[in-house]
């Protein structure tokens, strides 16, 4: 539940998500992922 928080958070903000677990986010086609490295 807090995934899809932060998700959501991020595309409101139209910002990228950087995170280095970005499978849970993948359902959501809107987000951009960004693993720091």
């Amino acid at each position: 539940m807090l995934d899809v928080l932060i998700a959501f958070t991020a595309i409101g903000l139209d910002a990228e998500l950087c995170k280095f677990n970005v499978k849970h986010f993948r359902a959501v086609k809107e987000l951009r992922t960004v693993q720091p490295y």
